[in-house]
């Protein structure tokens, strides 16, 4: 499935945690976090949308066992190869960048 703006990974819970964690986490009344849920796009649209979707709505153990299961998937997956390219070729860049600069601007003994 296809990823749309930027969505692709997504916790889902059902509507009474969401709105419990929200108050709770930013101190606001139920009117309020109702209102901020309402101005998001529903959870059951962004999770028609994510590549991934984890059950948020239980014990937190059953949630870190989806994380730990969706990385090592991910780990063993080529979904994420173009972007550990990217980031091995941006580390070798810098680290060449580093050596020139050091050979040209350090006196040579």
């Amino acid at each position: 499935m296809q990823a749309y703006a930027g969505i692709q990974d997504v916790a889902d819970s059902d509507r009474d945690t969401q709105l419990a964690r929200l108050m709770k986490r930013n101190n606001l009344n139920r009117e309020d976090a109702e209102a901020r849920i309402k101005a998001q796009l529903p959870l059951k649209d962004k999770a028609r949308m994510a590549n991934h979707i984890l059950d948020n709505s239980g014990e937190w153990s059953i949630t870190k066992r989806q994380i730990v299961l969706l990385h090592a998937k991910l780990e063993n997956s080529l979904e994420y190869l173009p972007l550990r390219l990217g980031a091995l070729m941006g580390l070798a860049a810098i680290a060449s960048l580093l050596y020139l600069l050091t050979r040209y601007l350090l006196p040579s003994p």
